[in-house]
């Protein structure tokens, strides 16, 4: 269990009284739980969210989810409007993992993220891409795994590389009229300490690449 709701559920504790609850029930009528049902409801909610479609109910996710992981995720990503149609845009996006032009930008910078993997107890990095000319729920991408793909629209991707945390990155293509938005987005629960300072160290790499991500995929889009 998170130290954050344990300590909030032992502090409860602290106050020997009877209280009386008529008066705040009649007015904000609720049903009232014991400690026990506070700590048992607690424990079946946490990591509850990523048995979810957020997660694409991926078994991978599950597991590697452990106590103490925060609850509210870190977001950052870039976005960029063009008249480009969803599909010319998906047909960019989907070559994700392509060895000539793997990431669309700064492909030094992830190769380098990669290498780095092993000073967080990963091994060498993997090589993998995509079976066929389409992605599909269950390809990896070196160590990314698709956990959710709904062309031409979005894409999730697993983090798999070792961190003090757990994350995903997505790419959404939104029609807004005669104009499409694609945004990426990076979602990061850190674990504790480490997981915000490994999280806050990547922010300007993240920003730098992102930004350059979704202009190389405009500009890439045909």
């Amino acid at each position: 269990m998170p130290s954050s709701i344990g300590r909030a559920l032992l502090a409860g504790l602290e106050h020997d009284f009877i209280a009386d609850s008529q008066s705040i029930r009649q007015r904000f009528p609720q049903e009232l739980i014991s400690y026990q049902q506070s700590v048992a409801s607690s424990i079946q909610q946490d990591g509850e969210f990523i048995r979810s479609n957020v997660w694409g109910f991926e078994p991978a996710a599950l597991s590697r989810w452990q106590a103490g992981y925060g609850y509210y995720p870190k977001k950052t990503g870039a976005s960029f409007t063009t008249s480009k149609s969803a599909e010319q845009l998906w047909d960019v996006v989907k070559t994700i993992g392509d060895p000539k032009d793997s990431y669309f930008f700064a492909n030094i910078l992830w190769r380098t993220r990669e290498w780095l993997d092993i000073f967080f107890g990963g091994g060498r990095p993997v090589r993998r891409s995509p079976e066929g000319p389409e992605l599909k729920v269950g390809d990896f991408i070196d160590s990314w795994k698709v956990i959710r793909c709904e062309p031409p629209h979005f894409l999730s991707l697993l983090f798999g590389m070792k961190g003090p945390g757990l994350g995903r990155l997505e790419f959404t293509i939104t029609d807004h009229g005669d104009k499409r938005e694609i945004n990426i987005s990076a979602w990061w629960h850190p674990k504790g300490f480490l997981g915000l300072l490994y999280w806050f160290a990547m922010m300007p790499a993240h920003l730098f690449i992102f930004k350059g991500m979704v202009r190389a995929i405009v500009r890439k889009a045909k």
